[in-house]
Order: structure tokens, then sequence, then C-alpha cells
């Protein structure tokens, strides 16, 4: 449901996270009291980014597992520094030193994060607890927020605030019920929260009846990612009262609490590639989803869409610094050529080699002011999400290998027929 079916004001949420977090920091676990000074910079971070408990370091990684930009606190290390800290070593996310930020509720606790730990460096002195033991606080107290109504309370009085509503995306799911198609939530939000938040977002665009009447199960507090690989109890729930019972017979359309993913499957009657899940989290939607149910997968990303925007802007200048870079690997080319007559075949060629060095670096004077401009195009402390230098985001290749398609909305979904087959286009290797 979240940031999928029902999208929000990212950084309207995100900022009351942050001021949740702020709060139990300071008045629950005795914080210094400066830190409810801090100012929210959803800018700060993005997804995809690895929070090292260990050392207090937020870094962005390559597909290969390689750092390519890292912080200490607010602080950006440099080239030299980062080389020395991290050198070729391959990054890991399943080591539990690491947190990863996998979904946009983790950009409040990223940012929070990356402050205290300038705090600490810059004020030794005041009590701070060492980096595990801030990342297991704020990871405390951001569930806290979400557990004791810190956050849900606020945006169900206020929604008009922090949800968007979206008469594309209640059409969209009327044309694909018209196609045949059976619809179902699965979320981790209780059916309290569940039934506000739609009867706001959906239930306006409806002549008659409630967003119960289109999707023919939900399912509340489904403790995803346990849902996809733990068969937990199922309790049907009465939507008009909220009591629940006990349900250990036949599913039947309604509102239910708890399940599993393999009592829905079963209960379908179909295969795993007959179902499409759509979800906004890498880790707790997609990739468990598909290593364990194998469903087809539909990630969200809403940040694709400025991404993309980005891209077509900066691509006068990607263009500019293709061509330049052409031009440098021929004249290194050159250049690997001449060493290679001097020391192999004892000619002379230090004349050239100099004028040909020459030519590289008006070459990589030009790239600089270049590459710095394209950058700028993007977040400027972190770059693209779907980036890394000039390769793949370690995120990037967490959604190409267990999202089946992604899209910055589900209103891209709803755009396409219900019919629709989606076909793999031939991936390029570098031998081709």
């Amino acid at each position: 449901m979240d940031h999928t079916l029902v999208q929000y004001h990212s950084k309207k949420f995100e900022e009351l996270s942050y001021r949740s977090m702020q709060s139990k920091l300071v008045k629950d676990l005795g914080y210094p009291k400066v830190i409810e000074s801090f100012k929210f910079d959803y800018d700060l971070a993005i997804r995809g980014l690895v929070i090292d408990r260990a050392a207090g370091n937020v870094f962005k990684v390559s597909r290969y597992g390689m750092v390519r930009e890292s912080y200490h606190g607010l602080t950006k290390m440099d080239f030299k520094v980062q080389r020395e800290q991290f050198g070729t070593k391959f990054i890991d996310l399943k080591d539990p030193n690491l947190d990863c930020v996998d979904t946009n509720f983790s950009i409040s606790h990223a940012c929070l994060f990356m402050q205290i730990v300038e705090l600490k460096k810059n004020k030794p002195d005041l009590n701070i607890p060492d980096f595990p033991i801030l990342a297991d606080n704020l990871i405390h107290v951001l569930d806290a927020s979400h557990r004791d109504g810190s956050i849900k309370d606020v945006v169900i009085k206020n929604p008009e605030k922090y949800v968007k509503r979206s008469e594309e995306i209640v059409h969209g799911i009327k044309k694909f019920i018209k196609h045949g198609k059976k619809i179902f939530i699965a979320t981790n939000s209780d059916y309290q929260y569940t039934d506000k938040i739609l009867t706001y977002a959906i239930d306006p665009y409806l002549k008659e009846g409630t967003w119960k009447d289109l999707f023919e199960y939900t399912l509340t507090l489904c403790m995803k990612p346990r849902f996809f690989y733990h068969n937990s109890p199922l309790m049907k729930i009465d939507p008009d009262t909220g009591l629940m019972e006990n349900w250990d017979k036949e599913m039947v359309p309604g509102v239910y609490q708890g399940g599993s993913a393999n009592k829905l499957s079963a209960h379908f009657e179909v295969s795993g590639d007959q179902i499409l899940y759509v979800g906004d989290h890498i880790y707790g939607d997609i990739l468990m989803l598909k290593k364990n149910c194998g469903w087809r997968t539909a990630l969200i990303m809403e940040e694709l869409g400025d991404e993309i925007k980005q891209d077509q802007k900066a691509l006068p200048l990607t263009n500019k610094i293709k061509i330049l870079m052409r031009q440098k690997m021929e004249l290194e080319q050159y250049m690997n050529d001449l060493v290679g007559k001097r020391l192999e075949e004892d000619e002379d060629t230090t004349a050239k080699e100099k004028n040909v060095f020459s030519e590289i670096r008006k070459l990589d004077d030009q790239l600089g002011p270049l590459i710095q401009e394209r950058s700028a195009i993007y977040n400027l402390n972190w770059g693209p999400i779907m980036r890394a230098g000039v390769e793949e985001s370690q995120f990037a290749n967490q959604v190409e290998g267990f999202s089946d398609i992604y899209m910055a909305s589900i209103k891209d979904l709803f755009s396409k027929s219900p019919r629709t087959y989606f076909r793999s286009y031939i991936r390029k290797m570098a031998h081709d």
C-alpha cells in the first residue's frame, strides 16, 4: 500500500518521521538536546546508500561492491582518503555491520545518522553513544514512531498534507478488474490505518461502494518480509467493527490480518509467475519475495521520474564527455604503442610521447569541468541513484536482479493494457 497504491508527499512525510526520531532520541534515550535543533535535509541521502554501523560512514557502492562515494558525518571523503580506507575492498551487504537505505522511509534515518556523526566528531565531549549503538537507537526510534502513532496519527489527522490523491490510479484499478484481474493488498500497516488512508485516497473517486469493493483480499499487518517465507496465523477482520476472529478455513474475499504468501498462492491455485507483486522496498518487498516465492515482481521508484528528467537534461553534456573520452582512449592507445616501440624495438619515441601526454592533459582539463557540471544536475551529495561513476550502483544491480519490471509510479503500469506482455531485451555483454 504505502508508496505504491498510496503515494505520499515524501519530503513532508520524511520530515515528520525525522522530527519524531529527534524527539524520541532526546526525551527517551537521553541524547543531547542540541539534536532537536537540527534541520531536515531531504537531499542529504538517497535510496541505495549503505550505513557503516561500526565506523560511522555512509557510502555509495557500485554493482561490483566497490565504494564510489563516501561521507563521514557531513564531510565527504576525498579520493585519496577513500582509497586508503576502502581500496579495492568488496562491500558485502550481508555484513551485519551494514544497514541499507532500501526505501523512502529510510531517508530520515540516514540523514539524522550523518548529522549526529558530525556532531559527535566535532564535539566529542557530548554524551553521544558509539556508532553501533547510535545506529541501533535510530532504528529503534524510527520503528517506535511508526508503531506508537507518532507518525500515522498525524498523517490520519492531516491526510491532505501527506497523502496524494490520484483518480488515475483508481481508474487503472477498475480497468484491470474489467480485464479479469484479481487485485489484492498485502500491507504491513494495521487495518485502522489502512482503512482511513484508502478511504481518503480512493473513495472520493468511486461512484458507489468503498475501496474494499475494489480488492478481493486485503491482508494487513503482514509483517513483510516474514510474510514471504513464514506461515503466520490468519485472522479475518470485520470491516464494520474492526473485530477479528481466527481463520483456519478456506479464504473468502474480505479483509484479514497476518497470513502468508504461500497460503495466498495455494488459495488462488496459481503458480508464482501468474502473480505480479508491486512494492517499493527492494529488500522487504522484492528481493525476499523473489527468492522465496518466485512471484513476478514490480518495483516502484518514485525517484525514477526525476532521474529520467535529469538524464535528459544532462544528455548534451553526456554526449560531449563521450566524444572527449573516445579521443582520450585513442590517444592512450597511441601512447601504449609508442612506449612499446621504445621499450621493445629501441625506437626513440620520447618527443612523440611528450606531445601525446600533453594532448591527454588538455582533454582532462576539458573533461573535469564537464563532469562536474553534469554531476551538479543530480543529487549534489551522491549523484544519480542508478549510477556509481561509470558503473551501475549496487541498488541498480539489485533492481535489475530481482525486479521483473520497475517504474516511477503504479500509474505507469496502469497506463498499459492489462494484456501487455513485457519482453526482455537482448542485453549486450562486453564482447558484443
